[in-house]
């Protein structure tokens, strides 16, 4: 008489199904761990939706971001005469200027449309850090754009020296946190190809232009043979309206002058026009 154990029942029910067998027997298919492993019906279905979808937003942004509120373009070829003039708006050559740059307030109109929300993760570790008064010299933000059931849709970085902002920490953290925003918001939008980030600048491109000099009457060609002899230091309104601006900011005189000095290498009363030009352009984006 066979042992209990030996049985053909008890056998079936101690032991461990066979795999291969189970899977060929198996009318389930696994569930596919990669979009490209999803029905093609399936696939083909979700690629339409977020095309749509995409079309959609750009419309939108196309139709309801104002240019020199929500984003804008960086004059960074400093050997443009208008530039040297303190009148970049005026310049029109293309290669002077960078792409479209997403400041704050178009990012935030982003988020809003798209129903996220923001957060920083690791924002504690600073705040742990100046409560123990932990000497810091860099800020590195991670910003998550979340949805109301918690699920993070995009992830974003931003970097910055505390020396940058004349060591005010409190402004190198609002500056770091909308870098970071910034760029989750073109991650989680898919528009790197609209926007670049706002710490980024074009690059001049290779081809010379006389950057519309027949306009210029005895300011010359705008090349990068030719520069200006004579230093132009900053103009009486250029100063009263940084002051004004900083004011605002709750920068001291102190702080801007260590914030010329780490930017441009020089205080604010030696500041040439277009590094003037320049500071009130960085001021403005920190609002």
């Amino acid at each position: 008489m066979k042992k209990l154990s030996e049985t053909a029942v008890m056998k079936r029910y101690s032991q461990p199904p066979d795999k291969s067998e189970q899977q060929e027997n198996s009318p389930i298919e696994p569930f596919p761990i990669s979009p490209i492993d999803m029905p093609q019906d399936t696939f083909q279905k979700g690629i339409k939706r977020r095309h749509k979808n995409r079309e959609v937003l750009l419309q939108w942004i196309k139709e309801n971001l104002k240019p020199q509120v929500d984003f804008g373009q960086i004059h960074f070829n400093e050997n443009c005469a208008y530039a040297q003039n303190n009148s970049v708006e005026l310049c029109s050559n293309p290669s002077h200027w960078s792409k479209p740059v997403l400041w704050k307030s178009g990012a935030e109109k982003i988020i809003n449309v798209l129903g996220l929300s923001v957060h920083f993760p690791n924002l504690n570790q600073f705040e742990m850090a100046a409560a123990h008064k932990q000497e810091l010299n860099q800020v590195v933000l991670k910003c998550q754009l979340k949805t109301h059931g918690g699920t993070v849709i995009s992830e974003g970085v931003g970097a910055r020296s505390i020396e940058q902002d004349g060591y005010d920490l409190n402004m190198a953290l609002k500056m770091t946190a909308k870098t970071a925003v910034i760029d989750a918001t073109v991650r989680a939008s898919g528009l790197s190809n609209v926007f670049v980030q706002n710490d980024i600048q074009g690059k001049p491109m290779t081809t010379k232009s006389s950057c519309n000099a027949d306009k210029l009457t005895g300011m010359g060609a705008c090349n990068h043979q030719k520069k200006s002899t004579q230093l132009k230091f900053i103009t009486h309104r250029q100063k009263d309206f940084i002051m004004k601006l900083a004011g605002r900011l709750g920068l001291t005189i102190e702080g801007l002058d260590k914030r010329c000095k780490s930017s441009f290498k020089s205080p604010l009363i030696k500041l040439q026009r277009h590094h003037a030009s320049k500071l009130i352009h960085q001021l403005k984006e920190d609002f």
